[in-house]
């Protein structure tokens, strides 16, 4: 890293124990040349976690904490009006957006490869950082998950390669500068920010020129409808196709198995039969995302021996189908997914795989996502068997449609088979939970909030029994 912007700096994180934050915390605390500094409102696992790393964290937004700060990075979720962010512009301390700021940092290397996409970054993201260490690259990396076994979102490297999942709930994606470029999917998500499907197209669709002037590599999803007409409409020289329905593409994966906790797929590159890859992972989307890091690593030089062996070893991230525990043959799984097109991906993984009954205790994630995905949101749970529903998490929204509730729920009971519940708290659905989940059941809970505690207080639960 080069000394003239961060060496022996104070850096401030307003908002630190954010996914993406976090990461960049964890990067710098790793580099170990900086001072770095955090606040938060809530004293939550992420932020205990910072400070058994050695950061100072102040639990509360105050203008002293950013007094001695020489650069100070907020969050998205910070307000213009934040007292923090406020004292540090008004004096001309230089302030950057999450963003923003890891768009600096990964400007500094040879090697900057991004994950974007709609759906499965960070799991794919996971997978190519695995098979970069199975090679010895070692590179280092900012993921919007805890990655086992390293345990952390963010980590330092003296490599010459930087990977990172990029983040299009704000738009900053497009500052960054990547050689190398997996797109994994690309659906209408992040209306709050795009106001229109067609305001996120075009940014991917400026995300594809740039990239493009810029000589990346771009290796993408030849199934997913809107990617492959944003990249007809471009030069094809730079760009590599992967994919599962079209067998002409560059990459496919093809004999495809599901096993109880596992699946594998036979890989071809150009027709040509590069081996056979086993994953600790089950769906059909895992499928896909496994096959975008094949696709990369490959395209990156990386041996298919180097391949298979880190994602042999991958284990996937935190609070994707993650096992929370199992007790009495009732399996508890705990996921992120918020989104219809990843409830439905995960449910159907789960059923193909499982081949068990399942209950599915979901959160919706902002009242404007379940109102533009309403429709989808009713064929969202057809693998389940029954569906808990909780209250909107608001995410700092404020609701202005009261009917929003009972149009997901009614329309979950139309359009599926399975049974449909409301519960206004965590403590009725555990309490239901324990009295009706019977042996051979699968739980999972869903919801990019806090609809964790759930799992967690279900399996404590179990544990103490």
């Amino acid at each position: 890293m080069k000394s003239l912007t961060l060496i022996n700096k104070n850096i401030h994180f307003i908002g630190i124990a954010g996914s993406g934050m976090i990461a960049l915390a964890q990067y710098l605390r790793a580099w170990g040349r900086c001072k770095v500094t955090g606040s938060e409102i809530r004293e939550t696992s992420a932020a205990k976690d910072l400070l058994l790393q050695g950061i100072n964290i102040s639990f509360s937004h105050h203008e002293d904490n950013v007094k001695e700060a020489d650069i100070v990075v907020y969050s998205s979720a910070i307000s213009d009006s934040n007292c923090e962010l406020r004292y540090a512009q008004k004096h001309k301390v230089a302030c950057f957006s999450r963003g923003e700021f890891l768009a600096e940092l990964m400007a500094l290397y040879q090697r900057q490869v991004v994950i974007a996409g709609t759906h499965g970054k960070t799991t794919t993201t996971g997978m190519l950082i695995h098979i970069s260490d199975a090679a010895g690259v070692t590179p280092s990396f900012m993921i919007g998950g805890e990655l086992p076994p390293y345990h952390i979102n963010g980590r330092y490297s003296e490599s010459s390669t930087f990977i990172a999942e990029s983040d299009e709930s704000d738009g900053s994606f497009l500052l960054l500068k990547p050689s190398h470029i997996i797109l994994n999917n690309l659906e209408a998500e992040h209306l709050h920010y795009y106001k229109s499907p067609d305001n996120l197209f075009q940014a991917f669709n400026t995300f594809f020129h740039q990239s493009l002037e810029h000589k990346s590599k771009i290796v993408i999803n030849y199934d997913s409808p809107q990617l492959v007409s944003i990249a007809k409409s471009l030069d094809h020289k730079n760009f590599v196709s992967f994919s599962i329905d079209h067998l002409d593409s560059d990459f496919t994966a093809r004999n495809i198995a599901f096993n109880q906790n596992s699946s594998s797929f036979d890989l071809y590159q150009e027709n040509v039969f590069k081996g056979t890859i086993h994953l600790n992972l089950i769906g059909r989307h895992n499928i896909y995302n496994a096959l975008a890091a094949c696709s990369l690593a490959l395209t990156m030089g990386l041996s298919i021996s180097y391949v298979k062996k880190g994602l042999e070893s991958f284990q996937g991230v935190k609070r994707r189908i993650q096992h929370i525990c199992t007790h009495n043959n009732i399996q508890v799984y705990d996921d992120y997914g918020h989104h219809p097109t990843e409830i439905e991906a995960t449910l159907d993984g789960l059923k193909q795989s499982k081949q068990s009954p399942i209950t599915c205790v979901f959160q919706p994630h902002r009242y404007s996502r379940v109102k533009e995905h309403m429709e989808d949101f009713h064929n969202a749970f057809n693998h389940a068997d029954r569906v808990f529903i909780t209250p909107i998490y608001s995410a700092n929204e404020v609701n202005k449609d009261d009917s929003l509730m009972e149009s997901m729920i009614t329309g979950i009971q139309k359009h599926s088979n399975c049974e449909v519940s409301y519960f206004n708290s965590f403590d009725d659905i555990i309490g239901h939970l324990i009295s009706t989940v019977k042996s051979g059941d699968i739980v999972i809970t869903m919801g990019a909030g806090d609809i964790y505690k759930v799992s967690n207080e279900l399996a404590t639960h179990y544990q103490n029994l």
